[in-house]
């Protein structure tokens, strides 16, 4: 028997879902949606992110490194 708990659930989430929410200015609810998940992503995903930064929508919501 194991002690560690149910398993967290493990999520990637893509440009869609990312961009969608930012430009909502609702990362506060994917972040209250996603709490008990361990979420991820890929390079191409933070990549596309970077290049949506350039709009000036986009720009104003989002800070990416």
């Amino acid at each position: 028997m194991s002690l560690s708990g149910p398993p967290v659930p493990l999520l990637v989430l893509d440009t869609m879902v990312l961009s969608h929410f930012t430009l909502a200015d609702r990362l506060d609810v994917l972040q209250d949606l996603l709490i008990d998940a361990d979420c991820w992503t890929t390079q191409v995903v933070i990549e596309e992110l970077r290049a949506g930064a350039g709009f000036p929508k986009y720009a104003r919501k989002c800070h990416l490194l």
